[in-house]
C-alpha cells in the first residue's frame, strides 16, 4: 500500500503539508484521499514503526479510508506522482534543495 509507505519512509509529520501540496499542484482527488488518512491519525501523525497501529488500520474501521486513498494515488487518480511533484519543485524552485 503507497499511504503506509508514504509514511514510514520519512514523512511521518508531514501528512497535513502533503495535502496543501496536492491541492497546489492541482490534485484535488489526491488531496481529499490523503487528508482523510490524515484525519484517522492521532494529531494528524503517523506513529512510525508502530505494528500495533499498522494492525489495527488494516482489521479496522478505518481500513476502508485507507483503502481508497491507495487506490486513489495508486491509480494516477490526478496524474502521476511524479510529475506531480516535479510541478511542485518548479513552483517552489526557491526552497526545494536537491542533493
Amino acid at each position: 500500500m503507497l499511504c503506509p509507505i508514504f509514511f514510514e519512509e520519512g514523512f511521518a509529520v508531514y501528512g497535513r503539508e502533503a495535502v496543501q501540496a496536492l491541492e497546489e499542484v492541482g490534485a484535488s482527488q489526491c488531496a481529499v484521499a490523503l487528508n482523510a488518512v490524515v484525519d484517522t491519525l492521532s494529531n494528524g501523525i503517523y506513529p512510525k514503526g508502530d505494528k500495533e497501529f499498522w494492525d489495527s488500520i488494516m482489521s479496522g474501521k478505518n481500513s476502508e479510508i485507507w483503502d481508497k486513498a491507495n487506490s486513489v494515488l495508486v491509480d494516477y487518480t490526478d496524474g502521476r506522482f511524479s510529475d506531480l511533484c516535479r510541478t511542485y519543485a518548479e513552483a517552489h524552485r526557491d526552497m526545494v534543495h536537491i542533493g
